[in-house]
């Protein structure tokens, strides 16, 4: 039996986020070099030299803020956004946060679209909520710092491990709006269709050294802030060629 709830809109009621200075010890596992140099094989890519020692696992980043966050309500909808690959790739991560979190929700990834995927994770989870299969979701977004092989095209890698969770609610006053679209000539209009009609916006762009979470980590630091007003966010990511922008609007007073 399939049960829908009420179709309604999320706001982002609470956040944790934090950063790791210290490395998983899953990034010494023996067999981590042999896996990436039969995945990377067939695409002609270079695997760095190993003895490999660094690197973070995102389930391991991102429990202890599911636990930070945890006040016993089940979750509806749990998605994971991520870049950079796990130092633990045989796992498939997403599920096993979901078996961390309450309720036991549904749980995927949002993976190989660069810095678009948390953007295209809040659209999924806004989309989740208007069917009514959702009133209670978290967003996870993961960057380990470390990049075991060389990249085919240039990638920016951030300088350190962090995640960002972000926990969503049904809200009747709180929208949440996310547009994407291939190239950047629109970035200036799709910015001012966004802040128009809101007195004193927020626009956050990704700082230097978190080319990943940056945004949402601004985001999550500014929530309480920024009560009552409108966050706009919005990266373009060359590598897949995508502008991602969205518009949050923060509630309280």
């Amino acid at each position: 039996m399939f049960t829908t709830k009420p179709p309604t809109r999320l706001s982002i009621v609470r956040a944790a986020y934090r950063a790791f200075d210290e490395h998983s010890p899953l990034a010494t596992e023996p067999t981590l070099p042999g896996y990436l140099a039969d995945m990377r094989r067939p695409f002609g890519i270079r695997l760095r030299p190993a003895p490999f020692t660094s690197g973070h696992s995102h389930g391991e980043m991102a429990e202890p803020l599911i636990e930070a966050l945890d006040d016993g309500r089940p979750i509806d909808v749990l998605v994971l956004a991520e870049r950079m690959h796990d130092v633990r790739p045989g796992r498939a991560t997403a599920t096993y946060l979901a078996s961390r979190a309450p309720g036991a929700p549904l749980a995927f990834a949002v993976c190989d679209q660069g810095s678009a995927a948390p953007f295209t994770a809040l659209r999924l989870l806004d989309s989740y909520a208007r069917s009514g299969v959702c009133a209670r979701a978290l967003l996870l977004v993961v960057e380990q710092a470390t990049m075991h092989y060389e990249p085919v095209t240039p990638v920016l890698l951030p300088d350190r491990h962090t995640a960002v969770a972000l926990l969503l609610e049904a809200g009747p006053t709180t929208t949440i709006t996310v547009r994407q679209r291939v190239g950047v000539a629109e970035l200036d209009a799709e910015l001012d269709s966004l802040c128009a009609g809101h007195d004193d916006p927020v626009v956050l762009r990704a700082p230097a050294g978190l080319p990943f979470t940056g945004l949402w980590w601004e985001l999550a630091a500014g929530l309480d802030a920024w009560a009552g007003r409108r966050v706009v966010l919005a990266d373009h990511d060359p590598t897949v060629g995508l502008l991602s922008v969205a518009a949050i609007d923060l509630g309280g007073t």
